[in-house]
């Protein structure tokens, strides 16, 4: 069956989706566009970002950590109960997974910023972290802890695409990445449970079958967000 533990598609990409046609249809924030009148540039240069800086990195940081804390005990519990011996193992599992991928995700988005910009922008770590969790979610209770990283390491680039695309080719002001760190890599973690599942994934021999399970799974649930 399709496998999504703790919701990397029903909550995450639901939301996220959700969330993008939400800022599409109310267009972007005051002064977020400089109208640019040069008639020679490309349609995807039509208009120059202006960057706003968010109001206090500090509550920002602050409510980042918070998530990441809280991320532990929703995944590690989102078997319904610890009751048993076995569901141990699969609370602490996804507890190793869950720091592993947002560890990952983090650490790959701050190196990538440090090296094409000196200085550092603490709300991008703070996303990719973010990035990094959601992409974990649906597999953390059946995944190798190596299995984690590679996870959190390609949420990283999955988040950054998605958040340039959104805003620097199609300028939809989204102003939180929610549909960068919330659909985007909601979907890439949905489908990432089928490379990597034990009992189930591509790289355990198990073929593709989980995999697209997996794919017709997270087009249906984007499909019925988008449309709903």
């Amino acid at each position: 069956g399709f496998i999504d533990f703790a919701g990397s598609g029903v909550i995450h990409t639901l939301g996220g989706i959700a969330g993008l046609v939400g800022a599409f249809f109310l267009g972007p924030r005051a002064g977020r566009f400089y109208p640019n009148d040069d008639d020679d540039i490309s349609a995807a240069k039509k208009y120059e970002v202006r960057p706003l800086l968010e109001h206090n990195s500090v509550l920002v940081t602050l409510g980042g950590l918070m998530l990441f804390m809280g991320w532990f005990p929703f995944n590690a519990s989102s078997g319904s109960n610890i009751s048993q011996p076995e569901d141990l193992v699969f609370a602490a599992r996804g507890m190793i997974s869950t720091l592993l991928a947002g560890s990952a995700a983090g650490t790959m988005v701050t190196v990538y910023r440090m090296w094409f910009n000196p200085v550092q922008d603490i709300q991008t770590t703070i996303n990719g972290i973010l990035a990094g969790l959601v992409a974990v979610t649906a597999s953390c209770a059946n995944i190798d802890p190596w299995a984690a990283l590679v996870i959190g390491f390609g949420a990283g680039p999955v988040y950054l695409f998605t958040s340039y695309t959104v805003l620097y080719r199609f300028h939809i002001d989204d102003p939180l990445n929610v549909f960068a760190v919330h659909a985007a890599s909601g979907i890439y973690g949905v489908l990432m449970a089928g490379v990597f599942d034990l009992d189930g994934g591509i790289v355990y021999g198990k073929g593709i079958d989980q995999f697209l399970v997996q794919l017709e799974g997270i087009a249906v649930l984007s499909a019925w967000s988008l449309v709903t």
